[in-house]
């Protein structure tokens, strides 16, 4: 099952997810998710006693509704008061509240939640890079999930977590969640790559510095085998993307002959010679990753029956 062009319509309006605004049941009548501009400010400034008591909502049992005004509450500090989460300590436990509540199986609070998340990660960027091994999972199960209504809001979460965070942290943190044959779900493997790809787009040609660079070659190499065709049609993308970072041709030979055998090198180039990933149009990240990277997931989808092995 799935989402069936879940990833390019969410693709769409990932920059502005937070700008809408929605209205779902909790099980006791219509929830309303606020807009951004619509999160109420503070007058005076919320205090820290305020703080605890919005953490402690946050993981009252059995409260739903107290959650759900939680989250917020939480979005409101996020926008009108982001200081008050300065601290290491202060984000990570609103880190940890928020995360236990994506996973809640009410479907609308775990979609509070993630909204949330999607703010964290735009406001306190590379702050958010400790709470990764923590949030990173949980997004990405969420945007494999069969309810559309959770795997569209992961999409867009995710989309601010590896537009916000250092890159060679994230890229870490996803290629840990997907590699060494980690990852069964072959959706989720699409949206590790489709991570990758987004950081590879930042990265550029730092990519090749980074201390996982030989760990991402033998993990997109895997891939262009993969028996789902979404999975290589993304990995075929992402390796694109750092063949185009590099400085020479011969720069790109070195470091795939370094980490790969002669026949998986071969494999490797032939793969991209054949129907080469269109090159992003030019523009910022969020430009780039919504008609390239997004375009070529959905394009995956239409084609997944036909590229997929029997």
């Amino acid at each position: 099952g799935g989402c069936g062009g879940s990833s390019a319509s969410a693709a769409a309006g990932m920059a502005t997810s937070s700008a809408v605004s929605h209205t779902s049941s909790l099980g006791e009548g219509p929830m309303h998710y606020p807009s951004a501009a619509e999160l109420q400010p503070f007058d005076p400034l919320p205090s820290e006693g305020w703080l605890e008591d919005v953490f402690a909502r946050l993981g009252a049992p059995s409260d739903w509704a107290a959650q759900f005004e939680a989250l917020i509450d939480l979005r409101r500090v996020v926008r009108h008061a982001p200081r008050l989460l300065d601290s290491a300590t202060s984000l990570r436990r609103a880190s940890q509240g928020v995360v236990g509540l994506a996973e809640s199986l009410r479907s609308s609070l775990a979609k509070g939640a993630l909204i949330c998340l999607h703010d964290l990660f735009l406001a306190y960027r590379k702050s958010m890079d400790s709470e990764l091994d923590r949030v990173a999972p949980v997004c990405l199960r969420k945007a494999v999930d069969t309810n559309c209504f959770l795997s569209e809001e992961a999409e867009r979460t995710l989309h601010a977590m590896c537009r916000s965070v250092s890159e060679a942290r994230g890229l870490t943190a996803v290629l840990s969640l997907g590699g060494d044959g980690k990852a069964k779900n072959p959706r989720f493997r699409a949206k590790c790559v489709w991570c990758l790809s987004m950081l590879l787009q930042r990265l550029g040609p730092r990519a090749f510095r980074l201390g996982d660079i030989d760990k991402l070659v033998q993990f997109l190499a895997s891939l262009l085998t993969d028996g789902s065709g979404e999975v290589r049609s993304l990995a075929k993308a992402a390796a694109s993307e750092l063949q185009s970072a590099a400085n020479t041709p011969e720069d790109f030979d070195r470091l795939l002959f370094k980490n790969l055998s002669s026949h998986d090198v071969a494999k490797v180039k032939q793969s991209l010679e054949i129907n080469p990933p269109d090159t992003p149009v030019s523009g910022g990240p969020s430009v780039k990753v919504t008609s390239a990277v997004s375009a070529t997931i959905s394009e995956a989808r239409k084609r997944g029956a036909e590229l997929s092995s029997p």
